[in-house]
């Protein structure tokens, strides 16, 4: 389960951009109420690290804990749009 969706990267001092970046979340913890994710973004499916990043956000037990962490990246500014691959 991932999403994808064109990124944005500064690296020294130019903006690079990466069409249809594969987001994945690599790692989850918490408790009932409220996972943290760990989120690593790649130039493709099989390709580089480009980026990353830590969330949290409060889930629903009774549902798929992943399926949850998902629709709530999507729901994030820097990941609006991004399409479930």
């Amino acid at each position: 389960m991932a999403i994808s969706k064109t990124q944005h990267v500064s690296y020294l001092g130019k903006t690079l951009d990466f069409n249809n970046a594969y987001i994945k979340v690599s790692s989850l913890s918490g408790n009932k109420t409220t996972m943290n994710l760990v989120v690593d973004i790649f130039d493709t499916k099989d390709g580089l690290k480009i980026s990353g990043m830590v969330c949290g956000f409060v889930h629903d037990p009774n549902e798929s804990v992943f399926k949850q962490a998902y629709e709530y990246l999507k729901t994030l500014p820097e990941f609006a749009n991004a399409t479930d691959c």
